[in-house]
């Protein structure tokens, strides 16, 4: 899914719970992404976003963090380019957070 430059870019806005393979997941998902943006679930169980972004570095991916939900998701379409790919992956917890902005963010940009 990597972007040859120039191209659209492909961005992940991911978080999850410190309680789950994380280490796992950001091995495997991040790879996929031009660039991932972490951000902390709305829990007291939440990654750090500092352990996040340790993991990024361990795959050599671009990474920043964001302080919630709503400013990663920004942030990534900013990143990601009119043409580019946003996806949002981790916790339900985080889906479940951003969720609301994409239907308003449809209803903007859907005529």
């Amino acid at each position: 899914m990597r972007s040859e430059p120039g191209a659209a870019r492909s961005v992940l806005v991911f978080g999850c719970m410190k309680d789950k393979a994380w280490e796992e997941m950001a091995q495997i998902l991040f790879p996929l992404f031009d660039r991932v943006i972490v951000t902390p679930v709305a829990s007291p169980r939440s990654a750090a976003t500092d352990d996040l972004l340790r993991a990024a570095a361990k795959t050599g991916i671009p990474a920043t963090a964001a302080h919630n939900g709503h400013e990663a998701l920004e942030s990534a379409w900013y990143e990601a380019g009119e043409n580019g790919l946003v996806v949002v992956a981790g916790s339900v917890y985080l889906v479940g957070e951003i969720r609301p902005l994409l239907h308003q963010h449809a209803a903007v940009t859907v005529p």
